[in-house]
């Protein structure tokens, strides 16, 4: 078979591919739309029958279709796989792969130039041979093979083309120069770039060995031991974790990407906009009159700065290994556009991610019979007491170690202040989610929210 006869097989495999096949796919994004079409982009044939495509899938609507709606997505192709979207099992398409790193390849599409890179850590005599592979087999917006039990190939599904690489790439790797130890070293990255742009297709991680998820991690405390001390102790550490990543992505960088800015009276007010928008999109008018109070305006000194920072904040971008607390998933909301999961914006909003995601744990320990109320609380009162004392520990401890940085942090008033914008700001998109999702979990924020403008009448 050669790369010619490859492509052609590969064309017959997608437009072969039915609606319903696409929408059963983990990480596709539109699961509510008809397919129309997918068609190939660019593909890069490591041999013939295993390599790389880039697809374009356009989507039914009303009159004509609006090519600007379509959706990018990547498939790892083993064309000896019975399926297009049974790769995941093809060892042979994943030894050529890690070989190609080895080799930092470049190949040559119809349309642009795939690139395999190490990155400054490793080198060709420091990267192994092929031995296993096997899929990490979580539920994710991308898919993930574990190579030699040592390296985390992570391939981004969905894809953007743009200016500038993945936010996973470009910030793991300011991190990695910064020394930051509280994340998966990256080992490297495959790019295709073209007259459409630049776009990251996979990168390769250190993988954090007997691996445990902050989220079930949490769980498991709340329900073995419930919010006690180990509970505290464990967000206490969070805190301190959490302030160490942003004082790491505030430092002086050589890239002008990561410089700091103030944070100014107009920040503060499109984020109040933004808020409004959303409350009023999803009718909740006391919300949208909470969000017009202009305070943190008229004291635009100390408003603190506006820095890079993780962007998809909470328990489950958490991961435990060897008794330490490791930060991964780097690359913000996948289903934001990519500019947007680039904007530098306050600490806080990383801070706000981590305090809602205490109470999500609290709730769902709660529902699943795992974390009983104590005393004489109702249910509702002893979530808040303990999402309160979460929250508590793990702010003292994050400005503890976070406000070594005087010029980072909003000062007093205003960081509570802004803090608590940015927490109804998530919750609004918990409950967007929520609503299009998970209607069973609609009440977590949906009781957040009304408990704060009681709170704050």
């Amino acid at each position: 078979m050669t790369p010619a006869d490859s492509t052609a097989a590969l064309k017959s495999a997608l437009a072969a591919v039915s609606p319903d096949t696409w929408r059963e796919q983990r990480w596709f994004a539109a699961k509510d739309r008809g397919v129309r079409e997918a068609s190939l982009v660019d593909v890069a044939w490591l041999e013939p029958g295993f390599g790389f495509a880039i697809v374009r899938v356009e989507f039914e609507g009303h009159g004509e279709l609006d090519v600007s709606d379509a959706q990018i997505y990547q498939l790892p192709v083993a064309l000896e796989q019975p399926s297009l979207f049974a790769s995941a099992d093809s060892g042979s398409l994943w030894r050529r792969v890690f070989e190609a790193f080895a080799e930092a390849r470049t190949i040559t599409g119809e349309r642009g130039e795939f690139r395999f890179a190490r990155t400054d850590s490793t080198s060709a005599a420091d990267w192994p041979a092929f031995e296993t592979s096997r899929d990490l087999g979580a539920d994710q917006s991308n898919s993930s093979q574990i190579i030699n039990e040592s390296f985390l190939l992570k391939l981004f599904r969905r894809l953007q083309f743009a200016e500038h690489p993945n936010p996973e790439l470009e910030v793991s790797t300011e991190l990695l120069g910064y020394g930051f130890a509280h994340a998966p070293i990256i080992r490297g990255a495959l790019e295709h770039e073209s007259s459409d742009g630049l776009v990251t297709l996979a990168v390769v991680q250190d993988f954090l060995p007997d691996p445990v998820d902050g989220w079930r991690y949490a769980l498991d405390l709340l329900a073995e031991e419930g919010p006690g001390a180990h509970w505290l102790d464990f967000c206490r550490s969070l805190g301190v974790v959490t302030a160490s990543l942003h004082r790491a992505l505030a430092a002086p960088s050589d890239s002008k990407e990561f410089d700091a800015v103030v944070m100014s009276s107009n920040d503060v007010a499109d984020l109040r906009a933004e808020i409004r928008s959303e409350a009023s999109a999803l009718e909740f008018p006391e919300i949208e009159e909470l969000a017009k109070d202009s305070s943190l305006e008229r004291d635009p000194e100390s408003l603190g700065q506006r820095i890079r920072v993780h962007g998809d904040y909470h328990l489950g971008q958490i991961v435990l290994s060897g008794g330490e607390i490791f930060i991964v998933d780097f690359e913000g909301e996948p289903a934001q556009p990519l500019d947007e999961r680039r904007r530098r914006h306050s600490p806080l909003k990383d801070v706000a991610g981590m305090l809602r995601s205490f109470d999500y744990a609290v709730a769902t320990a709660m529902a699943d019979g795992q974390l009983k109320p104590t005393g004489d609380l109702d249910a509702t009162s002893f979530r808040r007491d303990v999402a309160e004392a979460s929250e508590r520990v793990y702010v003292e401890a994050y400005m503890a170690d976070a406000g070594e940085s005087e010029a980072l942090l909003p000062a007093g008033d205003a960081r509570d202040s802004l803090l608590e914008l940015f927490k109804i700001q998530k919750a609004l998109y918990e409950l967007r989610y929520e609503l299009q999702n998970r209607p069973a979990m609609v009440d977590v924020p949906r009781s957040y929210l009304v408990e704060r403008l009681r709170s704050m009448s």
